[in-house]
């Protein structure tokens, strides 16, 4: 998978680190290379990255590597220099490629990142500055990066781990505006996973195709996260992770501390706080043996009979159709509890569902052709990966929906009949909103506002208001944490919508639909208002 890390000195990087591996031995380096379509534009592409190199440290410090006049406008303090992309192979295929020398997956380990950063690489994009357009179209798309290449083969601990860097310039250039500028990261940030999944699927082909068999990674929830190599044991796993388990111990001590899980920044963290400084000072050749003699003889023997029978199989035939079928489980996993998704996070989850099995081409062109997936682009003439998808039968559901709200007008008298006097501490919006949903006459009510603008405690005079005129409140969420947080919030019957939906009668009686049928704090469902019509809706999008 993918992961990034912002380098805003990286003076040291180069040497201490990128042309060293994880480890040190004297006369031994790592060469990198220099890729991407903005590499090309800088004269770049393809050139040797060595100790000390000029091209390196000139675009470090935001200057042209050829030139050495200033690349983009600003060059100051704090400023990123490189946004570090790493992609990491399956423990499985990092042990049988390094440990036991099946140099074809080190190339299909190669190949694969190539595919997924030309990927990631159409997401790149500079922030235009001003203009009061929406944040979509304050983001201008370059799709051109420079990166150094690098390729490393072991972890600080010494461990099999087949992973590359690529440590990408903070400069694009903007062909529309002919001049280079500072990334901006967002983008291709939401679009990481995105090009894991293209990683894992390329790199399982290749696996597949030199002759071993794959079966699917799971977490502790059973959602699929990626692939591993069948015939290498979890214990297999467990022996070159001795990293992992470092970073695993010291999470598990700051939950116990904190009481809590950390984020993933957090997490960052303590990778890095606990990875020596140190590069340990050892031969390749003494790093291979350290590896092989972590297991004993007998998984010895089974790992390599395991390379040597993959390398007489032939590559196991292609699944029949497998675009289709994985689209469709993309569109009912995804489009359950949203009615919007990016074209990228359709294919990136269809590729989840299909590691190894599918084309990545054929399912862009299947997302976009519409008949397989049932999805339907929002807009014409963009890209299918930054389109808005939507599934015909939601595009009904929201039909439905409006005409259930513009028919609703009008229907009903207010909510609160009766003068009420507002809490003190209320602002003047807040008051202003309590007042006209009160005076609301219309089945279907809304509030909405930005985080921290007091919904719940406005939302609490609304309450107030309805129960004082003899109405009833029932408030649900769309999740069974964020209904314990209505009920935190003094909402003491808060249930979640599903809930709702299937007990309605137990829990308010049998609302007729005329008068003053419970009103219900809601977040917008398309897929279940449609079956809500018999209550008068109060709707509180939360987190939108």
């Amino acid at each position: 998978m993918f992961t990034m890390a912002k380098l805003r000195d990286g003076s040291t990087y180069l040497e201490g680190h990128l042309t060293a591996n994880d480890y040190y031995a004297e006369k031994e380096s790592v060469t990198g290379r220099w890729v991407g379509q903005a590499a090309e534009r800088l004269g770049l592409a393809g050139r040797a990255i060595s100790v000390e190199d000029e091209p390196f440290e000139r675009l470090r410090c935001n200057l042209h590597p050829l030139t050495g006049r200033r690349l983009t406008a600003r060059t100051g303090d704090g400023r990123i220099a490189f946004l570090d992309f790493q992609c990491s192979a399956p423990k499985s295929v990092s042990l049988l490629a390094v440990t036991f020398g099946d140099e074809r997956l080190r190339q299909a380990h190669h190949e694969a990142v190539s595919v997924a950063f030309a990927e990631l690489e159409r997401f790149a994009a500079r922030r235009v500055r001003g203009g009061n357009a929406a944040w979509s179209e304050q983001v201008a798309f370059t799709g051109n990066l420079c990166a150094a290449r690098f390729e490393h083969d072991a972890s600080r601990a010494l461990d099999a781990q087949l992973h590359t860097h690529l440590v990408t310039a903070n400069a694009t250039f903007d062909a529309k505006a002919g001049q280079w500028f500072a990334l901006t990261e967002r983008e291709m940030l939401s679009a990481v996973r995105y090009a894991g999944k293209v990683y894992q699927n390329e790199l399982a082909h290749r696996v597949l195709a030199a002759g071993y068999q794959i079966e699917s990674a799971r977490n502790d929830r059973g959602v699929i996260e990626g692939f591993e190599i069948a015939g290498v044991t979890a214990a297999d796993r467990v022996v070159a992770s001795k990293r992992r388990a470092q970073i695993e111990r010291e999470i598990a001590a700051f939950e116990k501390k904190h009481g809590r899980a950390p984020t993933a920044k957090e997490i960052h963290g303590i990778t890095t706080r606990t990875r020596s400084s140190k590069l340990a000072e050892i031969t390749t050749a003494e790093v291979r043996s350290k590896q092989r003699g972590d297991f004993l003889p007998e998984r010895l023997q089974a790992l390599e009979s395991l390379v040597s029978s993959a390398r007489s199989a032939g590559p196991a035939a292609a699944a029949p159709d497998g675009e289709r079928n994985a689209l469709r489980e993309a569109r009912d996993h995804l489009f359950e509890r949203a009615s919007v998704q990016r074209g990228h996070e359709i294919i990136a989850e269809a590729l989840n569902q299909s590691l190894g099995t599918a084309s990545l081409e054929t399912l862009k062109e299947k997302l976009t052709a519409g008949h397989a997936s049932d999805c339907v682009a929002l807009k014409d003439g963009l890209d299918c990966l930054r389109s808005d998808f939507a599934t015909r039968a939601g595009l009904q559901q929201e039909l439905d929906a409006i005409h259930f709200v513009n028919a609703g007008r009008n229907l009903y008298t207010p909510l609160c009949r009766i003068a009420l006097q507002p809490d003190r501490r209320l602002s003047a919006d807040q008051r202003n909103a309590v007042q006209t949903l009160l005076d609301s006459t219309d089945r279907v009510c809304a509030l909405r506002g930005i985080a921290g603008t007091g919904k719940t405690f406005t939302l609490q005079e609304v309450r107030r208001g309805i129960v004082v005129s003899g109405g009833t409140v029932i408030a649900c969420a769309p999740t069974t944490s964020a209904a314990g947080v209505l009920r935190a919030d003094g909402f003491a019957n808060a249930t979640t919508l599903a809930d709702l939906l299937k007990n309605a009668e137990s829990l308010h009686g049998h609302p007729s639909g005329t008068g003053n049928a419970a009103p219900t704090r809601m977040r917008r469902n398309s897929q279940h208002r449609a079956r809500w019509r018999r209550y008068r809706d109060f709707s509180v999008p939360a987190g939108r």
